[in-house]
């Protein structure tokens, strides 16, 4: 390894591994340097937690050579990306006091594409999608003791239960354009599907690092598009239930302009609605 470049591979195998609480890791690394030229891939997975799966066959390091952190920020090439994990293997490994989540449950499944054609090519070609399957999330809170000493474990403030989600965003590498779609559904079907997108996202401000980001942000033009299908209200998951209006509701919102002048459009319909503490007979529309 020299200032500027390096040249040699490396293999690692680990088989039956043990870190902390994770039992059973296996790893499979292999790494080839040439110049400022690098092809390597990796299997990393722990039984029943998850795995990754990296695979870059060809990067190019920018000036600083192997051992400069910002060589490898700055380089181009391909990288390809998959994995999954059972979040609630994962949320065992962490100390209670430090999980971010007081219960996390459910499988995630992530698919990434990551390809930019040189050091100047600041819209890269990126592809991403993040599913997930039978998601269980509480909210964490503090525990208390009462007045006898006793712990006192209050409730969360909200438990995403019910709710899986499909999120894929897609850069297109030549135009810069950013296309993002999320569909959230529950086991009877689609609950919303939002689909968002801008053609002028200020790129340079990211690789550049100039410290505007937040304020570009804010005059980015955009365009996004809620769908929420004719849906039984009592029929929502658990978190989206509400005890005051029964039926049926739907919804189309669009919305375009910036974050700081925006033009919204809401389309919206109720039928067979009842309202509670009202006493009428007849639904409403």
């Amino acid at each position: 390894l020299r200032r500027e470049s390096g040249e040699g591979r490396a293999t690692l195998d680990l088989t039956q591994a043990s870190f902390a609480k994770v039992t059973d890791v296996s790893a499979h690394v292999e790494v080839a340097l040439d110049g400022r030229r690098v092809a390597g891939k990796a299997h990393v997975q722990a039984k029943g937690i998850g795995s990754v799966d990296i695979d870059a066959p060809k990067l190019e390091l920018a000036a600083g050579g192997p051992l400069a952190a910002a060589s490898w920020r700055d380089a181009w090439g391909v990288v390809d990306l998959d994995g999954h994990a059972d979040l609630a293997r994962m949320a065992d490994l962490i100390p209670a006091d430090r999980a971010p989540a007081a219960e996390a449950r459910g499988n995630v499944v992530i698919h990434g594409h990551l390809a930019r054609d040189d050091i100047r090519d600041i819209t890269p070609d990126l592809t991403l999608s993040v599913t997930t399957d039978h998601l269980d999330v509480a909210a964490r809170t503090p525990t208390s003791r009462d007045i006898g000493g006793v712990i006192v474990h209050p409730l969360p403030a909200w438990h995403l239960a019910g709710l899986d989600f499909v999120l894929t965003a897609e850069v297109d590498g030549d135009t810069g354009l950013i296309e993002i779609s999320t569909q959230v559904h529950d086991i009877k079907g689609p609950l919303a599907r939002l689909d968002a997108s801008t053609a002028n996202f200020p790129y340079a401000d990211v690789f550049h690092a100039t410290g505007h980001l937040a304020t570009s942000l804010r005059t980015t033009p955009f365009d996004a598009h809620l769908v929420i299908p004719e849906r039984g209200l009592g029929s929502l998951p658990q978190i989206l239930k509400q005890p005051f209006v029964t039926g049926k509701v739907q919804a189309d919102v669009t919305a375009s302009g910036t974050l700081l002048a925006p033009i919204v459009n809401v389309t919206a319909a109720i039928r067979h609605a009842n309202f509670s503490g009202t006493g009428l007979s007849t639904p409403l529309d």
